[in-house]
C-alpha cells in the first residue's frame, strides 16, 4: 500500500469514526435521560444494546486507523532513508549494506512470517539432527529461529562448520504473528554478507 492509498483509506476510517462518536452521543444521552426519569429497566437495556455496538466498532477502527498512522510514518522514513541514499550516492560517497538494510522499515501487521521484507528468507518445517524446527529466518541481521523448544545448540552446530558466527535469536511461537514478526524485525545490526547469507541457507536446509 503507497502513502497515497494509506492517506485515502486513513481519511475514510476517521470518517467513518467520527459517525459512530456522533451516533454513540445520543444514545447515552436518551439513556441518562430516562434513567433519572426512573423509567422501564427493558428501555434501557434496548439503548445499551446500540451502544455497545457502536462502541465496540468505534474502538475497532481506532485500532485500523492507529496501525495505519504507525504504517504511514515507517513508509516515511524509508523513503526519507532511500532519498539521503540517493543523494549520498550521487555525491560519491561509498554506501555500505548496513547503510542499505538497517534502514528499512519494519514491516507491521504481518499475516505471516513470509509477509518479512525481502532481506528475510524464512525456512519451513526444516529438519536437524532430526528434529523438526518449525521456522528458520536467515537475514543480514543474523538467524532467527521459531520453535516450540529451543534448537538454538543444534543450529549452532551446523553455522560453526561454516566458520562463521551470526548471532541466533529463539523466539517461541505465537499465535500473534504481527507481534511475532515485528520482535524478528528488531535486531537491526548488519552482520552478514550476501555470500555468507547463502551460505548459512545452504548449509541448514541441508545442501552442501
Amino acid at each position: 500500500m503507497n502513502l497515497e492509498e494509506m492517506n485515502a483509506k486513513i481519511e475514510a476510517l476517521t470518517k467513518k469514526y467520527k459517525l459512530t462518536v456522533y451516533g454513540i452521543i445520543p444514545f447515552v444521552a436518551a439513556y441518562i435521560y430516562l434513567m433519572f426519569a426512573g423509567k422501564n429497566n427493558m428501555i434501557l437495556l434496548a439503548l445499551c444494546v446500540p451502544m455497545i455496538i457502536l462502541g465496540l466498532y468505534n474502538y475497532r477502527l481506532g485500532k485500523q486507523i492507529t496501525a495505519l498512522v504507525n504504517e504511514r510514518a515507517k513508509e516515511l522514513n524509508r523513503q526519507k532513508a532511500l532519498e539521503e541514499r540517493e543523494a549520498r550516492i550521487e555525491a560519491g560517497e561509498d554506501v555500505e549494506l548496513s547503510d542499505v538494510t538497517a534502514n528499512e522499515a519494519i514491516v507491521a501487521n504481518c499475516q505471516s512470517l513470509n509477509d518479512l521484507p525481502k532481506e528475510y528468507t524464512v525456512m519451513d518445517n526444516i529438519d536437524v539432527n532430526g528434529e523438526t524446527i518449525a521456522h528458520i529466518i536467515v537475514s543480514p541481521y543474523g538467524v532467527a529461529l521459531v520453535n516450540e523448544t529451543d534448537p538454538t545448540e543444534e543450529v549452532r552446530e551446523i553455522i560453526d562448520t561454516l566458520n562463521i558466527e551470526p548471532p541466533i535469536f529463539y523466539y517461541e511461537p505465537s499465535d500473534d504473528i504481527a507481534l511475532l514478526a515485528e520482535r524478528i524485525q528488531m535486531p537491526k545490526e548488519v552482520v552478514l554478507s550476501e555470500p555468507e547469507v547463502y551460505s548459512i541457507l545452504y548449509r541448514v536446509s541441508g545442501l552442501k
